[in-house]
């Protein structure tokens, strides 16, 4: 359900070419951006429209033979790994590496999220810039704000429900689907870490970035840093 439940892949390519363009990053030639957990691609699709070759890293086959079906000719190799291990697939030092949607928090905790922008940093060629988003976390829900519906259409009701701990939220997905005249019912959960901006304010200088912009819109914060 990733990329409906994210409302679609073309709006989403169009915000992500236009948070790029419009922040500068626009490409040499043959410069590489480096897409860590990409999904189903909003953001490489944006970056190879833009004219970057990209490397698109995902743990799910099934997000990456979306990507694959849209992307073309555009310049994306797709790599089905995971996304800390996305050095070992390096052919050049990124001039852009990129980690939205939300994907810092499926990390273990703070430490491997420290980790992974130390890897980060020492991989980005000089001056080079790195832009990452996340939902911020760090206010906890009360009572049944913590149930959460989050799309539904004649055939599909996707709703989550959060459970807080100190330092990490439990997501339990709850999905509905007609199929026929009957409803089929599915659910799911999975541990996030609760990031925050000053989390962020506070990783990001130690790493050796200097944070270039920072806004938040509707809960999703997204960060440009540079090297």
């Amino acid at each position: 359900h990733y990329t409906w439940l994210y409302g679609g892949l073309e709006p989403n390519v169009e915000r992500a070419v236009n948070l790029f363009a419009e922040a500068g990053l626009i490409p040499g030639d043959d410069d590489l951006a480096v897409d860590l957990g990409c999904g189903s691609g909003f953001q490489s699709l944006a970056l190879a429209r833009l004219g970057y070759r990209v490397l698109a890293i995902d743990s799910s086959e099934d997000l990456l033979r979306e990507l694959r079906n849209e992307s073309g000719k555009l310049r994306i190799q797709t790599i089905h790994d995971d996304l800390l291990h996305f050095e070992r697939h390096l052919d050049a030092s990124p001039s852009l590496i990129v980690c939205m949607g939300d994907t810092l928090p499926h990390l273990d905790g703070l430490e491997a999220i420290q980790l992974l922008m130390q890897d980060v940093h020492s991989c980005l060629a000089p001056k080079g810039r790195f832009v990452l988003s996340f939902r911020d976390l760090g206010m906890e829900l009360k009572g049944d704000d913590r149930i959460i519906p989050l799309k539904s259409d004649d055939n599909t009701l996707f709703t989550c429900f959060l459970e807080y701990e100190d330092d990490y939220v439990t997501v339990n997905d709850l999905v509905y689907e007609r199929k026929s005249e009957v409803w089929d019912f599915h659910r799911s959960s999975y541990r996030k870490v609760r990031l925050s901006s000053v989390h962020i304010r506070d990783i990001l200088p130690k790493t050796g970035f200097e944070i270039v912009s920072s806004k938040i819109e509707d809960g999703l914060v997204t960060v440009i840093a540079g090297k």
